[in-house]
């Protein structure tokens, strides 16, 4: 395996942290926008379950981000648990985006593209 550095370590840890706040505006636009498309349907209480278990799952990988950067002196350690975390995160992102391509007309929704946007801006976080 090749040598951990530190400094490369925290810059990683720090894009996603950042990562991670810029997925909370995503899901308050998506929040308003679902209530606002969804209003008076049977769909809304789905919709909001569905974003309020994304808003969950989201505290959870910040807490855990949190705490692998609170893991000092045991870098080899804090990285597998960094690469397990996010890796974690990917998969749950990938079923959130299909569980919304679903909701929003299946194989007629405009969605699908979320695929391509999301495994591209993966593919810069997880390049070798």
């Amino acid at each position: 395996m090749k040598q951990l550095h530190r400094k490369s370590f925290e810059l990683f840890l720090e894009q996603i942290s950042q990562s991670n706040h810029i997925r909370l505006f995503i899901i308050a636009a998506l929040s308003l926008f679902a209530f606002l498309s969804y209003r008076g349907t049977p769909y809304l209480n789905l919709a909001l379950t569905l974003i309020l278990l994304t808003l969950g799952a989201l505290a959870g990988f910040i807490f855990a981000y949190r705490r692998i950067g609170a893991l000092h002196g045991e870098l080899y350690r804090a990285y597998k648990f960094l690469q397990w975390v996010a890796f974690a995160q990917v998969a749950l992102d990938l079923l959130l985006i299909t569980a919304g391509i679903c909701l929003s007309g299946g194989i007629l929704s405009p969605l699908p593209i979320l695929y391509i946007l999301y495994l591209g801006a993966v593919s810069v976080f997880f390049f070798s």
